[in-house]
């Protein structure tokens, strides 16, 4: 008997809550990186982060919550996708997240984070992670956000909504190469890596999209492993 994924709990008022998820690099060139489902507009489904922000017996995020996706590399961190409002489904033994699917930034054109000399699109962020005691930049962006289950505060999350809102509206009127046509193009440019990923992992947004599918049902049934690594 298949269990029914089940929708967590409503959003509080007031302004909707925005959650950072730092999403690590490719650690060789044979390490593929399957989530986020871009095309499908789906977190979570591999099990990744199924012990801090996704753990499923916290119910740590509401439905109508907003992902911020920090992708690391060595242009800093860059906000690759700021989702719409989520849905939020409990499964057995993890919990995913939905939401209207949109293609992300390429890691190149997305907006700055924060990089190793301290610059950044967002000011108020940079404040926030300031106060890690961490000494490098992205170590102090990772330590705020990695491992928390909190949304970041009303101030720093209204200025990642205003800064990607607006590159966005321009990258989709005005600037459509800045957006990515497929999930490689959100991870920082590693010829070797995107080669081996072509040749051996579903790669372009239909192979994406059937691998999905045939993964997704298997969610509600009992006996699915975690694959770490695969976000």
């Amino acid at each position: 008997m298949h269990h029914r994924p089940t929708p967590t709990r409503a959003p509080a008022k007031g302004p909707l809550p925005v959650f950072l998820v730092c999403l690590r690099q490719p650690r060789s060139k044979t390490d593929y990186r399957e989530d986020p489902y871009w095309e499908l507009g789906s977190f979570g489904c591999t099990g990744c982060h199924a012990t801090n922000l996704l753990h499923p017996g916290s119910n740590h995020i509401p439905g109508g919550a907003r992902l911020a996706f920090a992708q690391g590399g060595p242009s800093g961190s860059r906000l690759v996708l700021l989702t719409p409002p989520v849905r939020v489904l409990a499964h057995e033994d993890r919990v995913e997240v939905r939401w209207n699917a949109r293609m992300p930034f390429k890691y190149a054109a997305a907006p700055l984070l924060i990089d190793a000399a301290g610059n950044t699109a967002c000011p108020k962020l940079k404040s926030f992670i300031s106060e890690s005691r961490s000494t490098l930049w992205r170590h102090k962006l990772s330590s705020k956000c990695r491992s928390k289950a909190n949304p970041l505060p009303d101030d720093v999350a209204a200025e990642l909504v205003a800064v990607f809102d607006r590159a966005y509206s321009r990258a989709s009127t005005n600037k459509p190469g800045q957006l990515a046509g497929t999930y490689l193009d959100a991870i920082p440019r590693w010829p070797a890596w995107e080669r081996w990923t072509r040749a051996h992992e579903p790669s372009t947004p239909a192979a994406r999209r059937a691998a999905y599918k045939t993964q997704y049902p298997r969610l509600k049934g009992n006996g699915f492993q975690c694959s770490r690594g695969r976000c």
